[in-house]
């Protein structure tokens, strides 16, 4: 009885797949694969970085990354960001339109992630419009404002 039993479960495992799932979010052998935007993100905040963030005048600074509702706009309700900070961050405005690979992936992210909002698998923002460029002692800055002024943040 109990090896006709231990021969069963064998068997059972046998005929189980175990090569590993290649879906979105399943475990491979180098642990999760993260949904498509999520990984995105991932790389936009890399060219984030990798930016400089000299400026001379606020208007030599740009606001990348702030939170945008499924039409690609700001939003005061649930909304995705892709950069460190969900109201953006600033960085050399033409420094970021010269990356080829900051704009593509840019784009990539306001034709696929953006439309999708939250069900992207990126995390959701409330109350967070897009920062206040500006420059101070020759670097690109990027303070939080808020939907509501009585808030208490401006």
């Amino acid at each position: 009885m109990l090896r006709s039993s231990a021969l069963a479960v064998f068997a059972i495992l046998a005929a189980c797949d175990s090569t590993p799932a290649t879906v979105d979010g399943a475990v491979g052998d180098d642990g999760p694969t993260p949904p498509p935007c999520v990984a995105l993100v991932g790389r936009l905040q890399a060219r984030i970085d990798a930016t400089p963030t000299t400026c001379d005048v606020a208007s030599d600074c740009t606001l990348v990354g702030n939170a945008a509702d499924t039409f690609g706009g700001p939003s005061c309700n649930q909304a995705i960001a892709f950069g460190h900070r969900c109201y953006g961050d600033a960085v050399n405005r033409a420094a970021w339109l010269a990356d080829g690979e900051a704009t593509a992936l840019e784009r990539q992210w306001y034709e696929q992630c953006v439309p999708r909002g939250t069900d992207s698998g990126v995390q959701g923002w409330f109350d967070c419009a897009p920062g206040a460029l500006s420059c101070v002692d020759h670097v690109c800055h990027s303070a939080p404002t808020s939907c509501f002024p009585d808030a208490g943040v401006q």
